[in-house]
């Protein structure tokens, strides 16, 4: 509805122009001035109604990319509380792997947890964050929509922190030593139930003579023991950048509300 005024207005400085010209020559510097400030302030008007349309626009926009921006924050809240409880699960495992090299005679109760554990103490314990929002934000240059310095800020120091402690998180070199180290130990069968159950330790069927023949196979593998310290750490580092991880997404998330 806006752009009728301004097609209009830049129809007729044409005409203006060329009657203010022919006034010019005629001396009739009265109307010339007049003429002049009837096409100076069509100009401002119709720089004024373009100027409002896009402020309209880019607020529209900034309210899209502020809802986007808080669905994937709690997308990566979800599966960073996910990573949370597996962190602990495999800190679990590997303590538990830990406790029978300490001590040869530790009963493990339920015995498919002996299994459980050679399997999972390795697996993978950083959320996978993939910030597509914030990124669009970044390559198409559409980060100043936010008017929001501090939640600019924030949403740079939040993605900047994860990126550096996922080149931690995410280095697998002692899961795979560990991996290869116990490498032969569970037959297909259990890591088939174990895949199945999704690493339920509950649901994995062992009997205690099987834990106890594992127990024992797994002492031998010297090299696998060696890791356990490594195992440990590693998801202890997790679990604590997670923490931090998850009070910057909540802290961002309550900016974006209080901008809305």
């Amino acid at each position: 509805m806006h752009d009728q005024p301004q097609a209009l207005d830049r129809s007729r400085a044409p005409t203006r122009i060329r009657r203010i010209s022919r006034r010019l020559r005629r001396h009739d510097w009265l109307t010339v001035v007049v003429d002049l400030q009837v096409v100076v302030v069509g100009i401002l008007l119709a720089l004024q109604v373009g100027s409002w349309a896009q402020a309209r626009e880019d607020r529209r926009l900034e309210r899209l990319y502020l809802s986007r921006l808080k669905e994937d924050l709690q997308i990566e809240l979800s599966r960073m509380e996910a990573a949370e409880r597996f962190a602990k699960s495999r800190i679990d495992a590997a303590r538990l792997l830990d406790r029978i090299a300490r001590d040869p005679a530790h009963t493990v109760n339920p015995p498919g947890q002996v299994a459980w554990a050679l399997e999972t103490a390795s697996w993978r314990s950083f959320p996978q964050i993939n910030a597509f929002v914030y990124r669009e934000l970044q390559s198409t240059g559409r980060m100043a929509l936010l008017r929001s310095h501090a939640l600019r800020r924030s949403l740079s120091e939040h993605y900047a922190a994860l990126q550096h402690d996922a080149r931690v998180g995410e280095d697998l070199s002692a899961q795979h030593r560990f991996d290869a180290a116990v490498a032969g130990l569970l037959d297909t069968e259990e890591l088939e139930i174990i895949e199945r159950v999704g690493g339920n330790s509950r649901q994995i069927e062992v009997t205690p003579e099987r834990a106890a023949m594992l127990c024992r196979s797994f002492l031998r593998r010297s090299a696998a023991v060696a890791e356990l310290p490594g195992l440990v750490q590693h998801h202890t580092f997790n679990l604590r950048v997670i923490g931090q991880m998850k009070l910057r997404a909540n802290s961002i998330i309550q900016q974006i509300d209080a901008q809305r």
